[in-house]
């Protein structure tokens, strides 16, 4: 049951209208409306909505603002995924400000490659708006991207890059096996 203060709406801030489609999913599996107005969405839950469905359509809204496709930020609705946010400027001197467009050409690389790679290493989406890049992914996998993404930003080559993440992509593929035998170890007992 929604509380009486989240009966009016939760507002997000958006930058162009939201898609007719994202409504129309927002309203079917989720149970709210959205009414929008200049630079801001309202969530009204409907009846039947849960404070999860809010959340998560609050999410969805932020990752569809953030550039992502519906169907990439319709990941958002799992908590275990999550949306990452990384201002470049944080990186940039204040007396180069012409160095935020070549930081984010070092994100995306060659033809994009540089973000493919980081996004197929990470099991991740990468989306570049403005100065911020944004990550989509389960929580550790997000977590590698960013470092990766705060590697490169920091001035580290690619390979080098490119090697951390194979490393820990490595790691994580020998956890994941790891955990598989102590399930069945300990569901054979």
């Amino acid at each position: 049951m929604i509380s009486d203060y989240l009966r009016g709406g939760i507002s997000v801030v958006i930058d162009e209208p939201l898609p007719r489609e994202a409504e129309r999913i927002l309203y079917e599996s989720h149970r709210v409306s959205i009414r929008q107005e200049e630079g801001k969405a309202t969530i009204i839950p409907q009846e039947g909505a849960t404070l999860d469905d809010v959340i998560s359509s609050k999410r969805i809204i932020e990752a569809i603002n953030a550039g992502f496709p519906i169907e990439d930020a319709l990941v958002l609705d799992d908590k275990d995924y999550l949306m990452e946010e990384i201002n470049i400027t944080d990186y940039v001197n204040k007396d180069k400000p012409g160095r935020v467009a070549r930081l984010k050409g070092l994100i995306i690389g060659e033809n994009g490659k540089a973000k493919r790679n980081i996004e197929e290493l990470t099991e991740t989406k990468i989306n570049i708006k403005g100065s911020s890049i944004y990550i989509i992914g389960r929580f550790e996998n997000a977590e590698a991207a960013r470092n990766a993404i705060d590697m490169l930003l920091a001035g580290r080559q690619h390979s080098t890059v490119y090697r951390w993440l194979q490393k820990w992509r490595t790691e994580q593929q020998r956890n994941n096996v790891l955990s598989e035998i102590d399930e069945e170890k300990y569901l054979s007992l």
